[in-house]
């Protein structure tokens, strides 16, 4: 299995890409991710003139090990959930951009679809897709040569 992450990758899709990479059940592909580790409930004040956001829960990895990132910190702090070292694919911001548009104009219904030749190279998606088809040739020549 193959997950992919990003910088704006948080919350609950860092639980589940920690649990996944802590138990070795698949691989992390892309960038660190955002280190949204915490719970907030909002409690309105009495008459609705103000509200207070509480921290009521904190997510941790199974091996113990933070997924929030704090305010103050730094970049070589544990935080957020960090790709498998072979699979580490920074987006440039060019990148980014390019991706996030084409994303949302995919996600757009017109009465005439334009063609984009312009299509965006996901390098993460694609190291992710490598990853994956080696597997599946490993996994179907162990069972012929056991089987």
């Amino acid at each position: 299995m193959a997950v992919l992450v990003n910088r704006y990758s948080a919350s609950a899709s860092e639980v589940v890409a920690a649990c996944l990479q802590d138990h070795e059940r698949a691989k992390i592909v892309g960038e660190r991710t955002w280190g949204k580790g915490s719970v907030q409930n909002v409690v309105e004040l009495e008459g609705g003139l103000g509200a207070l956001k509480l921290t009521t829960a904190s997510y941790h990895r199974p091996s113990g090990e933070n997924i929030h990132r704090f305010p103050d910190a730094k970049e070589t702090d544990q935080w957020g959930v960090q790709p498998d070292d072979e699979f580490r694919i920074r987006f440039s911001l060019r990148e980014l951009s390019t991706l996030i548009l084409q994303q949302r104009s995919s996600e757009i219904v017109t009465a005439n679809p334009k063609s984009d030749k312009s299509r965006f190279e996901d390098r993460q998606l694609k190291r992710a897709l490598d990853f994956l088809r080696k597997s599946v040739v490993s996994t179907k020549t162990n069972r012929k040569t056991t089987g």
